[in-house]
């Protein structure tokens, strides 16, 4: 019995110090979120001293790059921050280790590898003054620093710990009386395009209609509406709609555009259908609408559960084409590895459709941009060979190129909308950052932002429908939202005459 007793605790304890030692020898993974917020190390502030802007890296290659900020300095400290001709007192500092890859994605288009960034984790380092935002900057290590002002990402490098301007703060123009007279000359205004679903796309077509918001010094000033799509081109304002015609028992819906004539406001003929007549019948639905480019999803003969089963892009110069755009065409040969590489991703995790998808053609034309958190996402999709109407939708692994997209950035994190609105299901910000279009199933919302945050309560409230969705947000700003308030007027009143 004795025996048996230290057989048994001399087991126990064997067991207990090889479980110690198995814990101490494996270190399992850290399940860290996306962003997590740090008190700044050792109470120190993560950017103190001088730097200076060395460099630029421009994200638009279209946009024009203010060179003079080259040479220009910012310093740091508990007492004060200057960066050009702004000043703060006493500014607080929050360090934000964020994904290098989702970060800048989500909210510049970019690689980190645009940038010459090389770690998986960066900080943002948020500077705030009387609970304004002052700047936001990204540091990459402990002596450079990147800016983005004006659609550039400026390099900045540390040359001081000293702050020796920090104590003549108070001779400078403030950041609080300048962020005040810049406030008043806020004006943003939004098309947004809405797609009513059919509920039975065979019967009949879904419908579509351009809602216009417009605000000044965050108050709403128009709220315009009217049927079809009315969106902003380079070559001036278009209409879009879909026209279904039935004849000889073929039912066809044919995207139809036109450009709106500016000088009376009235349609230029220049309508084309979407596809040359088939003898199949072709039901079309559009998915969304940027300035050169339509994306749409289809089915050609007959449909099941009133699911359409292709994707297709077509070029709005080009809608009588019968072939929509490919990858490569926005993105070159890549496009081609981008498609498979994304798809066999999207199989790893899905060993369900294995079986089914691996290894069939892809259609190159077969992708579109659908909406997820607040952002436009490329989406591919490839159709069963034995059953047309069995597919896959699966993310490709890469960004919107700008040719589709030129706006998509938010002035708040998709984070922050959801945990003040939980029955969010989208939001679009302007790219004032002053005002957000909050999307729910019953109801457009317009609120106001205040350093990054919404308003506690909307001001403006715009019904719809829980079969709508939408497809386009076009912005305004500054001048060219009352030009487009005129316009979208004198369109309203040019088709009611017309009825």
């Amino acid at each position: 019995m004795k025996r048996t007793n230290i057989f048994i605790f001399l087991l126990i304890t064997l067991l207990l110090f090889s479980s110690s030692t198995f814990m101490q020898a494996c270190k399992f993974p850290q399940i860290n979120p996306t962003e997590k917020i740090s008190a700044p190390r050792n109470k120190l502030i993560p950017i103190q001293g001088t730097w200076k802007v060395v460099d630029y890296k421009d994200a638009n290659k279209n946009a024009k790059v203010n060179k003079s900020l080259i040479g220009k300095t910012a310093e740091f400290s508990q007492k004060g921050a200057i960066f050009l001709d702004e000043t703060c007192n006493s500014p607080k500092y929050k360090v934000k280790v964020v994904n290098a890859v989702d970060y800048l994605f989500y909210n510049y288009k970019l690689a980190p590898e645009d940038l010459g960034i090389k770690k998986d984790k960066i900080e943002i380092v948020s500077v705030t003054c009387n609970e304004n935002l002052f700047y936001d900057f990204i540091l990459i290590d402990k002596n450079r620093l990147l800016i983005y002002m004006d659609e550039t990402f400026f390099i900045m490098d540390k040359i001081s710990d000293d702050t020796k301007n920090i104590a003549k703060i108070k001779d400078t123009v403030s950041y609080e009386e300048k962020n005040s007279n810049e406030s008043s000359q806020l004006n943003s205004g939004v098309f947004i395009g809405i797609r009513s679903n059919s509920a039975n796309i065979s019967d009949s077509p879904s419908s579509y209609r351009t809602i216009w918001i417009s605000s000044k010094n965050k108050k709403t000033l128009d709220i315009l509406k009217s049927d079809g799509i009315f969106f902003p081109r380079k070559t001036g304002f278009w209409y879009v709609n879909v026209n279904r015609t039935s004849k000889s028992g073929i039912t066809q819906d044919n995207i139809e555009a036109h450009a709106i004539d500016s000088s009376d406001n009235k349609n230029t003929k220049i309508t084309v259908p979407s596809h040359k007549p088939s003898a199949q019948n072709l039901f079309r639905n559009i998915l969304f609408i940027c300035n050169d480019y339509i994306g749409t999803e289809y089915s050609m003969g007959s449909i099941s559960n009133n699911n359409l089963n292709k994707f297709q892009v077509l070029p709005v110069d080009n809608l009588e084409n019968k072939k929509g755009i490919k990858i490569s065409d926005l993105v070159g040969n890549v496009g081609s590895n981008i498609l498979k590489d994304s798809l066999n991703s999207f199989l790893s995790v899905r060993s369900d459709k294995k079986d089914t998808f691996q290894d069939q053609a892809i259609d190159e034309e077969n992708f579109t941009l659908t909406r997820r958190n607040g952002h436009w996402v490329m989406t591919g999709r490839l159709n069963s060979s034995k059953n047309e109407m069995d597919y896959i939708d699966f993310d490709l692994n890469m960004f919107p190129p700008k040719k589709l997209l030129t706006f998509d950035d938010l002035s708040l994190s998709w984070s922050e909308v959801k945990n003040n609105i939980p029955h969010a299901l989208d939001v679009f910000t302007s790219p004032n950052g002053d005002i957000a279009i909050v999307v729910s199933k019953d109801a457009l919302y317009v609120y106001t932002i205040e350093n990054k945050t919404l308003s506690s309560k909307p001001i403006e409230k715009i019904p719809i429908d829980s079969t709508e969705s939408i497809i386009m947000a076009e912005w305004a700003t500054g001048d060219y939202v009352s030009k487009w308030t005129d316009s979208f007027r004198d369109f309203i009143k040019n088709e009611k005459n017309k009825k």
